[in-house]
């Protein structure tokens, strides 16, 4: 399990003790029944379980934003990434105070691979919560991360694609692209003919 994904993991935890007794409160006792389940099978780890159970409440209460953060940690969770972002920014719509849904969705998207939309939902974040912990931290992190990727130069390949910094690497960028593609087909060969559907992406 990855370091986000075990953060999401406990952030899951945490959101049910915070909002599972609040449920009931605002939906009607069936849907409120579904989604004390899927908060309960969050609580256990069983990611599927939850899905299934949020979509269940959903279809009763679909402008439930604390429904949609869960339906979202549970894609999460089970790396369905857009998903999780779509759920999230549901979550938003409906409820632009709800401080778990758009860190979440900042992770979310930091792990689509889009860092600028990330700190951008995380500079939202900080000015509607400034104390939020550890988000400064994580903010600061991104923006030094961007500013890396920016002054980076990219060596691009038919299947991999090598971003490295300086002229000084371009030598060493191309070669790493020739032994790359050996082992793309080697590896291939031995996964019976399975190769990855779009080009991988390796930072010298």
């Amino acid at each position: 399990m990855t370091r986000r994904l075990r953060t999401l993991t406990v952030l899951a935890l945490q959101l049910t003790v915070a909002f599972g007794g609040r449920l009931g409160a605002q939906i009607d006792p069936r849907t409120a029944l579904q989604a004390r389940g899927a908060w309960d099978a969050l609580n256990a780890g069983d990611a599927h379980a939850a899905a299934e159970a949020f979509r269940e409440a959903l279809a009763a209460d679909p402008k439930n934003a604390r429904l949609h953060l869960g339906a979202g940690m549970a894609a999460a969770l089970e790396r369905r990434d857009r998903d999780a972002k779509d759920a999230f920014e549901r979550a938003l719509v409906l409820d632009a105070t709800l401080t778990q849904a758009r860190a979440l969705l900042g992770q979310t998207q930091h792990r689509l691979g889009d860092v600028t939309g990330a700190i951008r939902t995380y500079e939202t974040l900080i000015s509607l919560a400034p104390k939020h912990r550890d988000a400064q931290a994580t903010l600061d992190r991104w923006r030094r991360e961007l500013e890396l990727h920016d002054r980076m130069q990219q060596a691009v390949g038919s299947h991999f694609t090598v971003s490295f910094e300086g002229p000084a690497e371009a030598a060493l960028a191309a070669e790493a692209l020739e032994v790359l593609d050996l082992a793309y087909w080697r590896i291939g060969l031995l996964l019976g003919g399975t190769y990855p559907n779009e080009p991988v992406s390796v930072v010298l």
